[in-house]
């Protein structure tokens, strides 16, 4: 079956935004803060209703978060010197990431609204595992953990397939 019209390039924009994502979250990464409560601090900055606004939902920030904080304890991080201010630029990479995400998931809705016109179900079994191993690859290439990139995408997935089912309704 060939795919409806649209519906390529769309899953290009998606590769694209992926790409940038590995990439901006590598140097989120890299200047992980260690010791520090990711999720005090993102509700302090307003990131949490920052992410909501950009219609991101709640349960999956957290997940973001947690991952980012996981990432940022792992050999992964790379610590910058210490008294060196950093601050401004990990709140504009933590804006980043969430404004990257946001383009995605609304690259997404536009995909399942293509694919409710043209009855195509939400998942590809066949495509998720490729583009999966592709990030773990590009994942690595970055230093980052391909089973951590994994289970970012795999979170990231999960809620794609909840607007994509939202849509088929």
């Amino acid at each position: 079956m060939t795919n409806p019209p649209g519906l390529e390039g769309y899953r290009k924009s998606i590769d694209h935004l992926d790409k940038a994502l590995l990439c901006l979250l590598a140097e989120r990464c890299r200047m992980g803060v260690w010791g520090v409560n990711r999720h005090k601090v993102w509700g302090e900055l307003g990131h949490y209703n920052q992410g909501e606004a950009l219609d991101l939902d709640r349960y999956f920030l957290e997940q973001l978060g947690g991952l980012l904080d996981e990432a940022a304890n792992t050999p992964v991080a790379i610590p910058l010197e210490s008294g060196q201010d950093f601050g401004s630029s990990l709140y504009t990479l933590d804006l980043t990431i969430l404004l990257t995400l946001s383009e995605r998931f609304r690259t997404v809705r536009r995909i399942g609204r293509i694919k409710r016109i043209y009855q195509v179900k939400p998942l590809d079994p066949d495509r998720w595992q490729t583009l999966l191993e592709n990030r773990k690859i590009e994942a690595q290439e970055l230093g980052l953990d391909p089973d951590w990139s994994a289970r970012l995408f795999e979170a990231i997935h999960d809620y794609a397939l909840a607007l994509e089912g939202d849509l088929q309704h």
